[in-house]
Formats: structure tokens, sequence, C-alpha cells
């Protein structure tokens, strides 16, 4: 979208949104080359070009004395998430890596307790689940939110992904995925397994046509190895209909 701005200033006017999000701001004059808007810092020299818009009144001031040719360099105030935003990235550059040795984790703790019902910080959370050093980190991380968020699917699925991952970490995949064979039945991967040391898994689709060159290669090895490796083939087709026809063609 765009605003109008008079005497340096402008007013921009957006619906009231579910979750923040990054924007790029930039600026075109009359018979001049468009810049863009840098935000400056306020913890460390630093700048970047995007803002992420909430729903709060925050104030982009451009600073007159600092106009390249293609950008404008400016300050953003009134915004939390914002301010937090930059919080993360000064812990982060002066660190210079993204986790802390001293306490395992990511986002400060503290930053948390001070701002439990920001979305922003619930989707960095999320956004840099993978990278936590351990599982109980992540999760009292995710525990200081407020209750008010803790419907959000965000959370939600924070919440499952460290159930889930805690059930492997104690026992394997075997007892948290399952699948379904052509007439419905459902199956875990632990009675795939059975008895068997290994297990080959051979993902495939009906329009696959390399997949359905291999089937006699499959064959031969499923003869030759089937008393101590487990095989299973896992369909990607999104058409159940295609998945159970090349199925029943390539038994």
């Amino acid at each position: 979208d765009s605003a109008r701005i008079t005497n340096n200033k402008y007013t921009y006017h957006y619906d009231h949104v579910k979750e923040p999000f990054m924007v790029f701001m930039t600026v075109h004059e009359k018979d001049s080359v468009p810049k863009n808007i840098f935000i400056v810092n306020n913890y460390i020299r630093r700048t970047v070009n995007c803002v992420w818009l909430d729903n709060e009144q925050a104030t982009i001031e451009i600073d007159p004395q600092f106009v390249l040719k293609k950008q404008f360099y400016a300050k953003i105030k009134g915004s939390i998430t914002n301010d937090i935003q930059q919080q993360l990235n000064a812990d982060m550059v002066e660190k210079h890596k993204f986790t802390s040795i001293e306490h395992g984790h990511i986002i400060d703790f503290n930053i948390i307790k001070q701002n439990p019902q920001n979305l922003f910080l619930l989707q960095h959370l999320n956004q840099s689940k993978y990278a936590y050093l351990s599982l109980d980190s992540l999760e009292t991380a995710l525990q200081l939110f407020d209750n008010s968020i803790k419907n959000h699917s965000l959370w939600i699925g924070l919440e499952n992904y460290i159930k889930n991952s805690k059930q492997i970490e104690k026992s394997g995949i075997k007892y948290i995925y399952d699948f379904s064979d052509t007439t419905g039945k459902r199956f875990f991967f632990k009675d795939f397994i059975q008895d068997k040391k290994f297990g080959l898994i051979v993902f495939w689709a009906s329009w696959c046509g390399p997949c359905k060159a291999e089937l006699p290669h499959l064959k031969k090895m499923y003869e030759k190895y089937s008393n101590h490796v487990a095989f299973t083939s896992l369909s990607v087709d999104k058409n159940k209909t295609d998945w159970q026809s090349a199925a029943k063609n390539s038994a």
C-alpha cells in the first residue's frame, strides 16, 4: 500500500492484523530515484530495510541529515514488536551466533517475561525451534507466554512439536508416525519394523515414472533380504484413488 508524505510525516492506516508481518518501505519522490528506508537499530550500529507491522501505533522518523542517493535512514518509535526485533538482532550480533552457550536458548527468557502476549516472539520461537540446544529450554520459553495466546495455532503447534520430539528421543519414531494401507487399515512404524533389525522406506507416487521403473529391483531386494529388512512403500499422492489404482496395478 502507499501513503503521502507531508512535512516529513505520513500516516499509514491498515486493518487489524492477526499476526505481525514484515514489510519493506520505499519513498517515491517526484523526478527522483525511489529510495529505500533503512531502520536504525537502537541497540547496535546496524540497519535493516524492513519493519514489522502489528496492531500498534508507531512513528518512523527519517533523518534528513543522512539521505543518500538511493536510501533514507530512519528510526522507529512506539513499536514494541520492532523494539523486540532489534533487541534480538543485537543479542545475536553480540554473541556472533544464534544460541547462548550459558543457557542453551535463543530468546532471552526475560524478553518473553516482559512481553508474554507478543505474537512476534511466538513466531520467532517457532521459526528457531530447531536451533535450540535442548527441548527443555524450548519448553521453558514456551511456557512463559501468557495464557491468552495458548490457544493460538503456533503455541499449540510448538507444544505438539515438543511432545512428539521428546517421545522420539525416548523410543524412536516407531510409536509416533502412522500410515494406512489401500484398505484404510492403520499401521504404526512399530508394526512395520516388527522384529527386523533394519527397515527400508520407499517414497513414491502414481505419476512418478522412475518410481515405477525401480519396482522390479525392489521386489528382487525384498526376495533376498526380507528375513532381515522390513520393506514398505509410502505414496505421496494427494489423490487417494490414483494411489490405490497405481498400487493395485503394480502388485
